[in-house]
């Protein structure tokens, strides 16, 4: 059974994942539904061309996404969740991440996106590129939020460290390779978060203990914050050594990087609230490697 912290825990996951809905949704009316919106989305994609270096590598990266590393990613969700005696931490984490790689699938081939934006719908070489959400995106958000999930509580920050590094890669990567607009990748970080998120209100409602703090669970907030320095600065040094050559005329040369920064932010923030929660959370009764399940001494359990 869940204590009163599994239980406060619950209900911040539940305003997470709502929150997490509504952005989705925001970004759909605003950015696929409205001609300003799309002339800048657009633009985002569009501007693109001026820095293509590296294009093939990042293509590579993106193609390693595929059935098979779907199937690994849902089969090491639940092997290390059952390995830790958690049988319904291994449902909930790989029904949230099935859940999420499927509704965007649906998603992409249910939601309508009219042609507002002629003017520049032109100069997207491929007219495919019209889907939202992102399925790369909500792919890789889905397993690190899983996999910090799975993780034991003391080992999430460094999961969540290296994991949110990948996918704000990722996602990013889809408009570098002109794959998506911007609004595509955000949409698929917020699915993947609020499916993830609402899984981990139902286990932490019905499981959720107050447990071990790790080393660096107070240090969460300036890992995140790292992690966003340097995604920002590899974004701003992308931008500087790229060449405005290939860039049509009346692309502004905002959209690109400002898309850009808005994934990595979304994406980095996205991982580091959800870890934040889940910091000082046990799912179940905690096994003899684990700890008694109490607070270790000076550490006290969160707001």
């Amino acid at each position: 059974m869940a204590d009163e912290h599994g239980v406060r825990r619950a209900r911040q996951l539940l305003v997470v994942a709502v929150g997490a809905g509504i952005l989705m949704v925001a970004s759909y009316l605003a950015f696929v539904l409205t001609p300003a919106g799309q002339r800048w989305d657009d633009q985002g994609l569009i501007g693109r061309l001026g820095h293509e270096h590296g294009a093939r590598t990042i293509r590579d990266l993106l193609n390693s996404i595929d059935r098979f590393s779907m199937i690994a990613m849902l089969a090491v969700l639940i092997v290390i969740a059952l390995a830790r005696h958690r049988r319904w931490l291994a449902i909930a984490s790989a029904g949230g991440f099935a859940g999420a790689v499927v509704s965007a699938e649906l998603l992409k081939r249910i939601l309508p996106r009219p042609d507002l934006a002629p003017e520049f719908t032109e100069l997207i070489s491929d007219k495919g590129i019209d889907t939202f959400p992102s399925g790369h995106a909500t792919i890789s958000t889905a397993f690190v939020l899983a996999l910090v999930m799975v993780s034991r509580n003391t080992y999430r920050p460094v999961v969540a460290l290296v994991g949110l590094l990948w996918c704000s890669l990722i996602a990013v990567s889809t408009v570098t390779a002109g794959w998506h607009r911007p609004s595509d990748a955000v949409g698929g970080i917020a699915l993947a978060t609020a499916w993830m998120a609402l899984s981990g209100w139902l286990l932490a409602r019905r499981q959720g203990r107050l447990a071990l703090t790790g080393l660096l669970d107070r240090e969460v907030p300036w890992l995140v914050l790292g992690a966003l320095v340097v995604g920002v600065v590899s974004i701003v040094i992308t931008v500087a050594t790229g060449s405005d050559a290939k860039v049509p005329e009346g692309i502004s040369p905002w959209a690109f990087p400002l898309g850009l920064i808005t994934i990595d932010v979304v994406a980095v923030g996205a991982v580091g609230v959800f870890t934040w929660l889940l910091r000082d959370v046990q799912f179940g009764a905690a096994t003899t490697h684990e700890g008694t399940g109490s607070p270790t001494v000076g550490s006290r359990p969160a707001p």
